[in-house]
């Protein structure tokens, strides 16, 4: 998605226009970087050091730039699933295509299987050895195991909205840090709430979740 494209939709301010367009500006760096680094034989005229100095220099460069292009494209996706819980998704490319990945079978599997397995560490977390016991507040989870499984079978069972998915991930992503492991009863309980009506409410998709289904 080009910038011209996010802010034509978006609007020049908003989250994921910014995004964009720091993208963009990261991409013509690292284009910068590459073509100096292939261009890079004709400097050894100039001599032996400016050739070194030259390669290393745009080596260095282009390194730090695909580290900020991984950045931003955790932090655009990020912006896009704000968009899909707010329930405002806009008709773009970028955003459809993340509907997509959400929406496939594959992912939603891996997201059913993550709240299965931290249910089940809640379950035996006695029967770890002290130093192997995942975090503390694993042992909340017995408490909502009909919610647990109920959310893992609707990840794969049915075809489940974007705006439950991206719930369940948030929730669920992190690993031990997560909020699934660390989160209290309270919090877990609503939260679990919300996504299970989501996955039954199963609202009437956009029109970029009908395009992207």
């Amino acid at each position: 998605m080009s910038p011209a494209s996010a802010r034509r939709i978006l609007g020049e301010d908003h989250p994921l226009t910014s995004v964009e367009t720091s993208l963009q500006s990261v991409r013509n760096q690292a284009l910068v970087c590459v073509v100096l680094i292939v261009g890079s034989p004709a400097m050894l005229l100039a001599g032996r050091e400016v050739w070194a100095a030259t390669v290393a220099s745009a080596m260095l460069a282009a390194v730090g730039a695909a580290v900020v292009l991984a950045s931003l494209r955790h932090v655009r996706r990020q912006r896009i699933h704000d968009l899909i819980v707010s329930g405002s998704v806009p008709d773009l490319d970028i955003v459809r295509a993340e509907v997509q990945r959400l929406r496939s079978g594959a992912h939603r599997r891996r997201l059913a299987d993550a709240l299965e397995h931290a249910l089940a560490d809640g379950e035996r977390w006695h029967e770890f050895l002290p130093a192997a016991r995942p975090p503390v507040g694993v042992r909340n989870l017995p408490a909502h195991a009909a919610s647990i499984r109920d959310v893992a079978r609707g990840l794969r069972d049915h075809d489940a909205s974007a705006r439950a998915i991206v719930m369940v991930e948030r929730l669920a992503a992190g690993g031990y840090g997560s909020a699934l492991y660390e989160a209290d009863q309270a919090w877990l309980g609503r939260e679990l709430t919300r996504i299970r009506y989501e996955l039954e409410a199963c609202p009437e998709p956009s029109r970029a979740l009908r395009q992207a289904a």
